[in-house]
């Protein structure tokens, strides 16, 4: 695909930022995952009881099943079909941008939007520093346009955010420079549809545009279970419907409990003028050293005192069960993860348990794998390194592992060239004993004894 010329650009991504409905999609989401969405009920009348005295009230399965997601998805680090050294500066490059933790974000988003973005760009390259730096981005900040004759390859990228006054800044990002924009103040209060609006923002180096040496656009993305040259999907998005159903559930419940929960007591045949009674009935109050009397009614029968059973919750608490159930099985996510019932499943119940989760989140991390090696090795070329060769992402495993299966797995990393502190590093071992190692096999020690 050529690169296209500034106009086309800048009224390709204004059109997309305001035409495809996307950022709207992810709010909605966000709302879902921080439990504040409005709850849905068939009747209106209802609906307008149950939101008023349960407001506040949610039973959020969104953020657990995301959690579940990117609780599993660990990145421990980098290997090049180079050299060691290309795995020793992946790592220094990780942790300087503190990724321990931005990836988690990452990982969270890409889960509960279906798309996540990174924008790799040397912090400091003005001023003579090419520090790269690894930004997470907002998703419904970033928009994305792949070449039509290679789909993977982002052929332009998007960022638009708002200054405040009306005013915005849109950054078009090619894969030979960046183009920054800034809008006037527009009349409508978004973002402005005609090109006199934009003008080209200098910043404060005064240059423009910024050159991109590096020859591909520096927004990397994150699309989950996505198709070719297509944003990708939540993985929340079939869950929304049983959250809603959920949340309307445990109202029911609570209200059956409050108002039905427990056993009434009701006065049968009671038809009296007299104000005496009807302040006694106010009056009753029951109690082992207290004798209950009510008064007779009109012509002179005794009244009977009867009960209404309370309400059987039974109902309401296995419905709700059958919906945690539910969000397991268009989620994927093990049942027992989002139950707490004292059982935990062992071996292999808890292997045939997680077999649909396991093979969905080996998919994922092939998928954000691919976008974090791209980041990575950009981020390696900004830093200097000419030609990091074929670097491939290193995941600890999504499957629990047991010890034997742990050292399985350093034995075929190192197989595979990754020095053993490295591997020990990744599999979580203390860094005094890996120093220590490390320190062995520097002064020429074969065989470490335990």
């Amino acid at each position: 695909m050529a690169v296209m010329g500034s106009d086309e650009a800048l009224s390709w991504a204004v059109g997309t930022f305001l035409g495809d409905g996307r950022t709207a999609g992810y709010a909605t989401l966000r709302e879902y995952y921080d439990g504040v969405e409005g709850r849905r009920f068939a009747s209106p009348k209802y609906a307008a009881v149950a939101n008023r005295i349960m407001a506040d009230l949610v039973y959020n399965r969104v953020a657990g099943v995301v959690e579940a997601h990117a609780d599993r998805l660990q990145v421990l680090g980098f290997v090049s079909d180079r050299n060691d050294a290309v795995a020793h500066a992946a790592a220094e490059l990780w942790d300087l941008n503190g990724m321990a933790v931005r990836a988690d974000e990452v990982h969270r988003d890409a889960a509960l939007y279906g798309d996540a973005y990174v924008l790799v760009w040397p912090e400091g390259a003005d001023a003579g520093d090419p520090t790269p730096r690894i930004w997470p981005q907002r998703p419904g900040s970033i928009r994305v346009r792949y070449d039509e004759e290679r789909p993977d390859v982002v052929g332009l990228a998007a960022k638009a955010w708002q200054t405040g006054e009306q005013r915005y800044r849109l950054n078009l990002y090619y894969p030979d420079r960046v183009e920054k924009w800034m809008s006037q103040p527009a009349a409508s209060g978004t973002l402005p549809k005609e090109r006199q609006f934009w003008a080209p923002w200098r910043g404060d180096d005064g240059g423009w545009p910024l050159a991109n040496p590096w020859g591909i656009v520096p927004v990397i993305p994150f699309h989950t279970n996505s198709g070719v040259n297509e944003y990708g999907r939540s993985e929340v998005i079939d869950v929304l419907p049983v959250q809603d159903a959920l949340n309307r559930v445990v109202g029911d419940l609570l209200l059956a409990s409050e108002l039905a929960g427990f056993p009434q007591k009701v006065i049968l045949g009671l038809d009296s003028d007299d104000p005496t009674v009807f302040e006694g009935l106010r009056r009753l109050e029951g109690g082992l050293s207290r004798i209950i009397t009510v008064g007779r009614g009109v012509g002179g029968d005794a009244p009977t005192i009867a009960e209404f059973t309370a309400a059987n919750l039974e109902q309401l608490i296995a419905e709700v069960e059958l919906l945690d159930l539910m969000v397991s099985r268009v989620s994927r996510v093990p049942v027992h993860y989002l139950r707490a019932e004292g059982q935990f499943p062992s071996g292999e119940a808890l292997r045939m348990a997680e077999a649909p989760f396991i093979r969905k989140l080996e998919d994922r991390a092939a998928c954000y794998g691919a976008s974090w090696a791209k980041a990575m090795t950009l981020a390696l070329r900004m830093s200097g390194m000419a030609d990091p060769g074929r670097v491939r992402t290193v995941w600890a495993p999504v499957a629990p592992m047991s010890e034997r299966e742990k050292w399985e797995l350093i034995g075929q990393q190192v197989g595979a060239g990754v020095p053993l502190p490295i591997c020990l590093e990744w599999a979580g071992y203390d860094p005094g004993v890996v120093a220590g190692i490390a320190g062995a096999l520097a002064g020429g020690v074969d065989a470490i004894g335990g």
